[in-house]
C-alpha cells in the first residue's frame, strides 16, 4: 500500500516524478510542480488518466486545456497530446496509463 500524501515532494528548480506503481500493462507516476513548473505537451501509446492529488493547475488534452483542482480527473486516450502546469502554488497529479499494446 502507498500512501500518496506521503509521497509528495516538491523542488523549485525542475518538477519531480516518481513512480509509484508499475504491474503489466499499468503504470502509476506522481508528478509534483513547483508554482509555475509544467510538463510539456507529449503523447503517450496509451490512455491516461491525471488526478489532481493536491493543488491547482492547468490539464490538457488535445486543444482542450482545463483548469483542475484537488480532486479533479482527466482521461487523455491513446496518441492525443498532452501536458499539465501548475497555477501559483505547488501542484501534484497522479497519472495512472494504461498500455493496450501487446
Amino acid at each position: 500500500m502507498v500512501h500518496i500524501e506521503e509521497r509528495i515532494r516538491f523542488d523549485e528548480t525542475a518538477p519531480v516524478r516518481e513512480t509509484i506503481a508499475q504491474e503489466g500493462a499499468l503504470r502509476v507516476v506522481l508528478f509534483c510542480l513547483a508554482a509555475g513548473q509544467e510538463i510539456s505537451r507529449h503523447t503517450a501509446a496509451a490512455t491516461v488518466l491525471m488526478q489532481v492529488v493536491t493543488g491547482e493547475g492547468v490539464l490538457v488534452s488535445g486543444d482542450e486545456r482545463h483548469d483542475a483542482s484537488t480532486g479533479d480527473l482527466l482521461a487523455v486516450p491513446p496518441l492525443v497530446p498532452h501536458a499539465m502546469k501548475a497555477g501559483s502554488g505547488p501542484f501534484a497529479v497522479l497519472a495512472t496509463i494504461v498500455s493496450t499494446a501487446g
